[in-house]
C-alpha cells in the first residue's frame, strides 16, 4: 500500500481507526480465537490464502471462506 498513499489512509482512518467491526482482517483472527480453532494445516492454509491478499474491506469474502 506505499504505493497508494491515498488509498491506504482511507483503509486506515475507515478500517484501523473507525468502526472496526467492518474489518475483514480483524473478522478473521477474531473469529479464529472466538471459536478457539486450533491452527492446523487446513486452516493455516484458510489464513494464509485469505490474509495475504485480504484488504479491510472485504469482509464478505471471509464470511464465504469460513465455516459456518
Amino acid at each position: 500500500m506505499k504505493d497508494m498513499p491515498i488509498t491506504a489512509k482511507y483503509f486506515i482512518e475507515n478500517y484501523c481507526e473507525g468502526d472496526h467491526s467492518k474489518c475483514a482482517r480483524k473478522y478473521l483472527f477474531a473469529y479464529i480465537d472466538r471459536k478457539d480453532m486450533v491452527v492446523d494445516d487446513k486452516t493455516e492454509k484458510i489464513i494464509a490464502r485469505l490474509s495475504d491478499t485480504l484488504y479491510p474491506d472485504q469482509l464478505e469474502k471471509v464470511k464465504k471462506a469460513l465455516p459456518a
